[in-house]
């Protein structure tokens, strides 16, 4: 788990230089993304970098993907604890473009708990974390389509002010989901039963 940063995130300078994704595995929709990135582009009006952390058999399709679109994107490979940090506190956004019914999955509160806000389809437990508006954006989850990924990167990036709401509202959902309010909750079920 990233290290939490214990104050308010700061306001990045100009938002929208990187995007960070975790991983290049089937369903987890890297395709999805780099097919998003044109239109998102477009609808900020500037260069978005794509940052993929992890490997996998999605790779090569993302990697052509990219080429035939023109989509900067940079694969670190696999990154061990302290790297994976260190890309969530250069990136702009958190990208958890995954097409299946996804459980909570902690990649979006580790970044939270950096300031990263997030953009995800709205499927499975994402949206447990991810809230629109507060801690990051969604695109619709039925079904995820590229065209509402980049709809939800310029709502997360055109304007600065919300951007900086956003990194702060990822922040504040991280501290939320650590483990002595789980165990709280937990011990508060058990209780009840």
């Amino acid at each position: 788990m990233a290290r939490r940063t214990p104050s308010r995130p700061r306001p990045a300078p100009r938002p929208g230089n990187s995007s960070w994704w975790d991983g290049s595995r089937e369903l987890k929709g890297g395709v999805e993304l780099v097919r998003a990135l044109p239109s998102a582009r477009a609808g900020l009006g500037r260069e978005l970098e794509l940052v993929v952390a992890g490997d996998g058999p999605e790779r090569p399709r993302m990697e052509a993907e990219a080429a035939a679109l023109r989509v900067p994107v940079r694969f670190a490979g696999w990154v061990d604890r302290a790297g994976r940090e260190e890309l969530m506190r250069r990136a702009d956004l958190l990208a958890v473009p995954s097409v299946w019914p996804e459980p909570f999955g902690m990649v979006g509160v580790e970044a939270g708990g950096v300031g990263l806000p997030a953009v995800a389809f709205a499927v499975g437990g994402i949206p447990d974390w991810c809230e629109p508006g507060v801690s990051g954006e969604l695109a619709p989850g039925d079904p995820p389509a590229p065209e509402g990924l980049a709809a939800a990167i310029v709502r997360a990036l055109a304007d600065a002010g919300h951007h900086a709401r956003l990194r702060e509202g990822a922040w504040r959902m991280a501290r939320r989901f650590n483990a002595a309010a789980h165990v709280d909750a937990l011990c508060a079920l058990l209780e009840a039963r």
